[in-house]
């Protein structure tokens, strides 16, 4: 029994010996594209005001559907088509009311929407940029937050706690959260209809 015994230990050796064999080569695979992964380099693009950024200062930026990339900057808002930029501001674009453009968001029917830091918002539509008053002969605070609910309308909340919707080139405005400024201002609208108004000290539904 006790011979039998080490002679199956013997033939198990083999066994053992060709999985330790497969399970180093498996390792030193996975080592050789974790090491090869680690030493790729990635090229990196820079753009500046070299490159016809009309500012170095960027403050908003998004992607709408036809592929071009929005910049919002302290000197204007730019277009960049992934070659060159195509600058806007207030001497240049009627209807755009400063150059220190600090919100932007694309709307489902592909209508571009622009904050700016002297609290004027403006609609981008097609070729044309229309002013959009939450107050009329005064200041509604610059754009804090921007979303679109499940009817299509646009919610715009700004810094002195203004939400105004826009739909069909109406206006209706409220006063949501705190009415002193808030740094915080946010909006999420789900599909239930519910939206969601937060400020640096509340959050209300």
């Amino acid at each position: 029994m006790t011979a039998r015994a080490g002679q199956g230990n013997e033939a198990d050796m083999p066994k053992k010996r060709w999985t330790l064999a497969v399970a180093c080569l498996l390792l030193c695979a996975c080592s050789s594209g974790l090491s090869a992964e680690a030493n790729t380099r990635f090229a990196v693009d820079v753009f500046g005001t070299a490159q016809g950024l009309p500012h170095s200062v960027v403050l908003a930026l998004t992607q709408t559907r036809d592929g071009y990339l929005w910049v919002g900057t302290y000197g204007g808002l730019a277009r960049f088509d992934g070659v060159q930029f195509a600058v806007f501001d207030e001497n240049t674009t009627p209807g755009l009311t400063s150059s220190h453009i600090s919100r932007l968001y694309e709307d489902r029917q592909t209508n571009l929407w622009v904050g700016t830091e002297n609290g004027g918002i403006c609609l981008v539509k097609g070729s044309k940029v229309t002013s959009v008053d939450l107050v009329s002969g005064g200041s509604a605070g610059r754009l804090m937050a921007i979303c679109e609910d499940r009817e299509g309308a646009v919610m715009l909340y700004t810094y002195t706690g203004l939400l105004g919707r826009y739909r069909d080139g109406k206006v209706d405005v409220w006063h949501a959260g705190s009415g002193a400024p808030s740094t915080c201002r946010a909006l999420i609208a789900e599909d239930s209809g519910c939206l969601w108004v937060g400020t640096d000290t509340s959050l209300v539904a």
